[in-house]
């Protein structure tokens, strides 16, 4: 008797088994049952493209798919690591939005020195491009960077209808975007500096100048609201003395407000900053080789764009004194004079100063 019960109960579960299934409590999706489940292409997915060591004296110029970026060789300053990360089906959260469109994928480019100094600063910039996958009008592209956790705009360097090219001192996250209006006006800011700041007197002389970097953006009325960034890489400690302001402390990097740089000169709809950065009697042991200038500018609708620049500090030429030659007061026999001079004859010639008899020519 309790052998039958006990088929009688296996019997039960086999029939509520197959009745379950065949209601739909299994699913051909399921892959204990039937296919590999795939991917949502409404999902994103994150990719490596690219990781390798690249030597100091090596060039980069490769593409992966839409993206093309090229570093010249010495630019990193020893070898580093390189790292490029594709995000498909990226959405990013953009505060505007509602004026632009993104095109592409994110793309991430993560660079570090093998000293482990993380993100380091180009000295060459490199060069980043990005091809869409339809064409558009040139006026309307755009790229989206993300610093800090920010993103902002670039200026383009050069576009066509399908891609779009631009140089950069950093590297980190980036988008291709299209604005959705026809017109589009572009407001990133301006740099203009003198590309190189001369010492005088070789290395142990001082600055010839200060330094004078302006910087234009559109005028909105009252101060706008940016930031100018002074960066060296890692361990290049500097002080800065920003047109009458204070000596700051040592630094990596420093950031100047545009609103303490005083009212800016304009002109129609632009306004222009000027930071004069104090190096007059300042060694060169006291600046490091170079600087990137980074200018940061949000305009009144939220929207924020940045542009780069870079500056190097030189050894000059020696400054040589003034030599005047002496002048000839006379000579005999005189000048122009037609006689014959034979080979035992003395020529004698009186200058305006007298001669150093120890110098040997």
């Amino acid at each position: 008797m309790k052998n039958l019960a006990i088929k009688v109960l296996m019997l039960f579960i086999l029939c509520f088994s197959i009745l379950t299934i065949g209601c739909g409590g299994g699913s051909s999706d399921d892959p204990a049952i039937g296919t590999e489940p795939h991917s949502d292409p409404s999902k994103s997915e994150t990719k490596q493209l690219v990781s390798k060591r690249v030597t100091q004296s090596q060039n980069i110029n490769e593409t992966y798919g839409n993206l093309s970026i090229a570093i010249p060789n010495g630019a990193v300053g020893s070898d580093y690591n390189l790292e490029i990360l594709q995000t498909l089906n990226s959405k990013e959260n953009f505060p505007w939005l509602s004026d632009f469109e993104q095109i592409s994928d994110l793309y991430t480019i993560n660079i570090s020195r093998t000293d482990s100094t993380k993100e380091p600063l180009l000295e060459n910039p490199g060069t980043i491009k990005l091809t869409a996958n339809n064409d558009y009008p040139t006026n309307q592209y755009y790229i989206g960077k993300r610093n800090d956790g920010k993103w902002f705009l670039l200026r383009p360097e050069s576009s066509t209808p399908s891609s779009l090219s631009f140089k950069t001192h950093t590297f980190s996250d980036w988008v291709l975007l299209k604005k959705k209006q026809k017109s589009a006006i572009y407001n990133a800011p301006i740099i203009t500096a003198s590309p190189s700041a001369l010492l005088t007197n070789g290395s142990q002389g001082t600055f010839k100048n200060n330094l004078e970097i302006k910087i234009c953006t559109p005028y909105e009325g009252g101060s706008s609201s940016g930031k100018l960034i002074l960066q060296s890489r890692a361990n290049a400690f500097f002080t800065v003395k920003v047109n009458s302001g204070k000596l700051s402390t040592a630094s990596i990097k420093h950031e100047i407000d545009f609103s303490t740089l005083g009212q800016p000169e304009t002109l129609g709809e632009l306004a222009t900053y000027t930071a004069i950065i104090n190096l007059e009697d300042k060694v060169k042991s006291e600046m490091p080789d170079f600087i990137i200038l980074s200018a940061y500018y949000s305009d009144k609708e939220g929207i924020s764009y940045i542009n780069q620049a870079k500056v190097t500090f030189n050894v000059g030429q020696e400054e040589k004194p003034d030599i005047k030659a002496p002048s000839i007061l006379s000579s005999e026999p005189a000048n122009g004079s037609k006689a014959k001079i034979a080979l035992d004859d003395s020529v004698s010639i009186v200058f305006s100063e007298e001669m150093d008899t120890n110098v040997t020519p």
